[in-house]
């Protein structure tokens, strides 16, 4: 299928976003989940209107009669409508919150307008940076539930490249490698490990490496590599191995990259770990990160640090995924 047809496929008639499951990965007190389905949801609003606070609140309780807050196996909790109402007010209160946060923090990367008054969204009809389409770009591809197969691979492949030149701005001086769905390297798993060992000067486990079988073909939990050599050819240098993760599983992933120190010997001289994500994990700026505790020893580039990390985004618009912006900037699925 080809992208047009993949983008008509996508975006047919009765095409319409489901609120997130609080009950399964979208758990209240991950606000910046809630807030990424706000966005979302004003991306595919009426363009130029008000997307309101009454809008998300009714959504959620529309699609979720059963909905019920953290606190829901406490006696703290009321039954009545009235009350139920009232603590979605509080949260959705909050979350806007946090919105009016990245209003800030992204600065003019920021593709929404809020209305801080009245806890107003919107997607103003006008011409947008590519930054802030880039930043459409991380919130449609953090929100793949409410998109097809087809898209989702798209998305998936893209980002990789995206995480790709946010590490090659952070380390100007590395040499960069894609090892996932756009790999540099070409052959089985082994094969793949055999010439990054070649390429990086290491010696490689031979008894883990054989492990593996020769069926393999995945990368088996490396995306993207990223090496600052010297002139001696020594391998003691900076090496930093980078996980791409696009799903709300992405926490499960974060260790993946350490199977490379399994196959490889680093020379006494351990490797920098890294996950890319399309989230804003950003609480504000002083604040830190949301689920921060799931970060312990590896380097996060998340929405925020990808796009301040990319200068030159003429790549961005020759994606694939750069189309599927595009495309979701001129639809409408919702009527006011």
């Amino acid at each position: 299928m080809n992208l047009n047809n993949i983008v008509a496929e996508q975006f047919k008639s009765d095409f319409k976003l489901t609120s997130p499951n609080t009950k399964s990965k979208h758990p209240w007190h991950l606000e910046h989940l809630h807030a990424d389905f706000i966005e979302l949801k004003a991306l595919f609003w009426q363009q130029d209107e008000w997307l309101t606070l009454s809008d998300v609140i009714e959504d959620y309780k529309d699609n979720h009669e059963d909905l019920e807050d953290e606190e829901s196996e406490t006696d703290e909790v009321g039954s009545d409508v009235t009350d139920k109402n009232d603590k979605l007010l509080s949260k959705f209160i909050s979350i806007f919150q946090l919105l009016k946060d990245r209003k800030i923090v992204f600065e003019d990367d920021y593709p929404f307008e809020i209305d801080t008054v009245n806890n107003y969204i919107k997607l103003p009809n006008t011409n947008f940076s590519e930054k802030q389409l880039l930043y459409l770009n991380l919130l449609i591809s953090s929100n793949l539930n409410n998109f097809n197969k087809s898209v989702h691979s798209i998305l998936t492949k893209d980002f990789e490249k995206i995480a790709a030149k946010a590490m090659e701005g952070y380390f100007p001086k590395a040499i960069i490698r894609e090892f996932g769905k756009n790999t540099t390297y070409k052959g089985n798993t082994i094969k793949k490990i055999n010439n990054l060992s070649t390429e990086l000067n290491l010696y490689k486990r031979e008894d883990e490496v054989n492990k593996l079988a020769i069926t393999a073909a995945q990368e088996k939990g490396l995306d993207l590599l990223a090496y600052i050599p010297f002139t001696d050819s020594v391998s003691s240098m900076v090496i930093v191995l980078g996980q791409c993760a696009c799903g709300k599983n992405w926490v499960d992933k974060t260790g993946e990259t350490y199977n490379y120190e399994t196959y490889l010997d680093f020379y006494k001289l351990n490797p920098i770990h890294s996950i890319f994500i399309p989230y804003s994990l950003l609480i504000n700026s002083r604040l830190g990160f949301y689920q921060s505790e799931k970060l312990f020893n590896r380097l996060l580039f998340e929405r925020k640090r990808i796009l301040e990390s990319i200068q030159d985004l003429s790549f961005f618009l020759q994606l694939n995924s750069y189309k599927i912006v595009q495309k979701s900037i001129s639809v409408v699925a919702f009527e006011v």
